[in-house]
């Protein structure tokens, strides 16, 4: 997969801080080896440079690489070849070996999953034989008691800190795919739900209300003369006026059980759940006023008279989809324009009240 330049960088700090702790932790069993077999000097100075030299200088690479994610791997790559090659100097003793071998994994696999972590493996091996290359092979398998001891903050901190880290990776994408999801689900002018996840409230309560035998309303606004307000005012401006409409229709219904929606253009959509014929053109009709009074600000500004018209269709027994539901609401908001406009029209049908007993 082609990585795309300048992404990455947060995979590159992630990455950052287990690599600083877990070179810092291994090197205390590798030095204690090095220390009891009494190798070379110049072992020290490797032990230096992959405890407080590398982890700087991978961090450095990331963040300077023109592909972040590349540099990042090839960095990964390299602390496992790191991790072969002190396994080998050390003769393959049993306790510190296994240690770094499985953190060395362990960081592989949360970074690239089976693929990487098997691809880890071969650079292991790559850091054996390099070893190999510059010292005979030897096994020095059986672990003191004092590296054994000096294991223990390894392998109790990093698995910690990994999962920590991995934790806190999960819980962001779970939040991005949330803010995702919401704005897939929001019409991004008015901030009310946009029209394909109001429509799926409104057949989601259809098909209860036709399961339960309830009767919520449908309710469909429209902005009178909205047309003549782009005209004369401008895109812009018309603009500022569905975000101030729209505000005001959050107000209006804020508390209730009311489902909202930009339906499309300057057309509004209001699911009221159990709601009878008279109820449900009440409450249109108090928001009509309610706009009239509230005066929106944008509105004073350019001396607009913001009105709107309604149509109201309850849930009758005779609607066969949620669609035809919609399309007799719509209906009925076209005989409120048609009949002059600023008013509400509520739908001829055939409602049967539900018995309470």
């Amino acid at each position: 997969m082609t990585q795309q330049p300048g992404r990455g960088k947060s995979f590159v700090k992630r990455v950052y801080f287990p690599r600083v702790i877990g070179f810092g932790l291994g090197a205390l069993p590798v030095g204690a080896v090095i220390y009891q077999q009494d190798l070379s000097n110049l072992y020290w100075i490797g032990v230096i440079f992959s405890a407080f030299i590398w982890p700087q200088l991978a961090f450095w690479l990331g963040m300077r690489a023109k592909h972040h994610f590349k540099s990042e791997f090839n960095s990964l790559f390299f602390d496992s070849v790191i991790v072969g090659f002190w396994a080998a100097a050390m003769g393959f003793n049993i306790v510190p070996s296994i240690l770094l071998l499985s953190a060395s994994g362990l960081n592989n696999m949360s970074a690239g999953g089976v693929k990487f972590y098997c691809i880890g493996w071969g650079a292991v091996a790559l850091g054996i034989a390099a070893h190999f290359l510059i010292a005979p092979p030897y096994l020095n398998l059986t672990s003191t008691e004092l590296t054994m001891m000096i294991c223990a903050p390894l392998a109790l901190f990093y698995p910690l800190l990994v999962g920590f880290v991995t934790y806190r990776l999960s819980k962001k994408l779970s939040e991005e795919r949330k803010m995702a999801l919401l704005m897939s689900q929001t019409d991004s002018l008015s901030q009310l739900p946009n029209r394909g996840f109001w429509e799926a409230k409104v057949r989601e309560t259809f098909e209860h209300g036709k399961t339960y035998a309830e009767t919520p309303a449908l309710v469909m606004i429209d902005i009178d003369h909205f047309k003549a307000i782009n005209d004369n005012h401008g895109h812009l401006v018309g603009d500022k006026v569905l975000i101030a409409f729209s505000d005001a229709l959050k107000s209006f219904f804020n508390g209730t059980n009311a489902i909202l929606g930009r339906y499309g253009g300057e057309e509004f959509g209001v699911l009221i759940p159990n709601a009878d014929p008279h109820s449900s053109e009440d409450i249109a009709n108090a928001f009509r006023i309610f706009l009239q009074k509230e005066s929106l600000q944008t509105c004073k500004q350019l001396n607009i008279s913001l009105t709107v018209s309604a149509g109201i269709a309850v849930l009758t027994s005779d609607i066969k989809d949620f669609s035809q539901w919609i399309d007799i609401a719509d209906q009925a908001l076209y005989d409120a324009k048609a009949n002059g406009r600023n008013q509400v029209c509520l739908a001829q049908q055939q409602y049967v009240p539900k018995l309470t007993i």
